[in-house]
């Protein structure tokens, strides 16, 4: 393993979010999505950070209750793991490109193991019995190909070799406190499978029980929130690059992709006279079917456009431009805006059909923001969170990890 030393050039972002934390919010908010300064990663840099990571065994984690992400056998090719997803594109990156080994585990019977029924605990009638229940469905029916329900592919806890990895990233408690006293070869990372939960609201303070560090969910340009203390960092629960997208679902030429895909909340709010107008540019597609069968969609598709309902985290959004989709957007209705830019921001519905028919004028202005945002992409949602979780791994777990091996290695002799 290489020496892990900060050069300016990463440092420097570090003491600019403390400057930050003392800037007025509308002053943050237009940081968020300015197109100065925007950052780029050279492939060399991307190449040495994926050979570092190369050197680590790590593992992903999640229980059988949990109904979203990769339903299927784990000993899959990675990019099949994904397109095995219930629902969303998730940290894709943990699997694709950082070699991550998947795990689905059975609930524990451990307490903090079921702290995932906090995000039913505002249902009218919260039933977790009734929501176990799904681990024994075939999602979907078996619609999306799916052959199995995922308590069919899940592991007891006790059955997996944790000591054989250096970062195992859990979402949820899906592992219990008592292993992780005993496993302590790890770097312990908890990421909520929902950030608006208790548990999850408490650890951008401090992880929950043993946990050495939490995952945030944001991709922010300057996460400056008072409560994120210094073992949480913003980490997306989509993790991936440009690049990881092209593995998984084969991105098809740019030049050919035409029409928006239209978020789920606004394809709801539009009249049916809007739909005709914004169909004057181009086809309209909303999400629909698969994973696999949203990002082909995705795929095609020169737009993806969000204007109109609560605010969101963002997922959708990564994947759009993951997928090479210019995204439109208002600002105050994205969580995590970093990957807007001011050029693409709108405040209304007619304000995204002028902007999309300025677009469809120029194509070296269309080209120049889908840069700009794929560069975001990559830098907020793939680059900075992996250098961050891999400097913990050295802060907290490095020294102890070489003499963890070389004890080990002395043993086995």
């Amino acid at each position: 393993m290489k020496s892990h030393k900060k050069n300016f050039s990463e440092t420097l972002p570090g003491m600019f979010r403390l400057g930050a934390g003392l800037l007025p919010r509308s002053v943050l908010d237009a940081m968020e999505t300015s197109e100065a300064f925007v950052p780029y990663v050279q492939q060399g840099r991307f190449d040495q950070l994926l050979e570092e990571y190369r050197e680590l065994r790590i593992a992903f984690v999640r229980q059988d209750v949990f109904t979203d992400l990769y339903c299927c056998d784990n000993q899959l090719p990675a990019e099949e793991i994904v397109r095995q997803s219930t629902c969303r594109t998730g940290p894709a990156g943990l699997l694709v490109d950082l070699g991550a080994d998947y795990w689905i585990v059975k609930e524990d019977p451990a307490a903090e193991c079921s702290v995932w029924a906090e995000k039913i605990a505002g249902d009218k009638s919260p039933d977790p019995e009734k929501y176990r229940e799904q681990k024994k469905s075939i999602p979907h029916d078996g619609k999306w190909g799916h052959s199995h329900s995922f308590s069919y592919y899940a592991a007891s806890v006790d059955e997996v070799p944790w000591n054989n990895y250096d970062i195992v990233i859990s979402l949820d408690i899906s592992v219990p406190y008592r292993i992780i006293e005993k496993a302590r070869r790890p770097l312990w990372v908890y990421m909520p499978g929902d950030p608006g939960v208790p548990t999850a609201k408490r650890s951008l303070k401090r992880p929950p029980g043993n946990y050495d560090i939490s995952l945030t969910h944001g991709f922010r340009r300057h996460p400056v929130r008072p409560s994120l203390g210094d073992r949480a960092i913003e980490f997306p629960y989509t993790f991936l690059r440009r690049k990881t997208w092209e593995k998984v679902f084969f991105c098809r030429e740019l030049e050919k992709k035409r029409g928006i895909m239209m978020e789920n909340h606004t394809w709801d709010l539009l009249s049916s006279a809007e739909k005709a107008e914004y169909e004057t540019t181009g086809p309209l597609y909303r999400p629909k079917g698969s994973l696999p069968e949203v990002a082909q969609t995705l795929n095609r598709s020169s737009y993806y456009l969000r204007c109109g309902g609560r605010p969101i985290v963002g997922n959708g959004l990564v994947e759009a431009i993951a997928a090479g989709c210019v995204a439109i957007g208002r600002r105050s209705e994205f969580i995590n805006r970093s990957l807007l830019c001011a050029t693409a921001l709108i405040d209304d519905l007619q304000q995204g059909i002028e902007k999309i028919r300025e677009f469809e004028l120029s194509s070296e202005r269309l080209d120049r923001i889908r840069g700009i945002q794929g560069n975001l992409l990559d830098y907020y949602c793939f680059y900075r969170p992996a250098h961050e979780l891999l400097e913990i791994w050295h802060r907290i777990k490095g020294p102890r990890h070489f003499k963890y091996t070389a004890i080990h290695q002395t043993i086995t002799r």
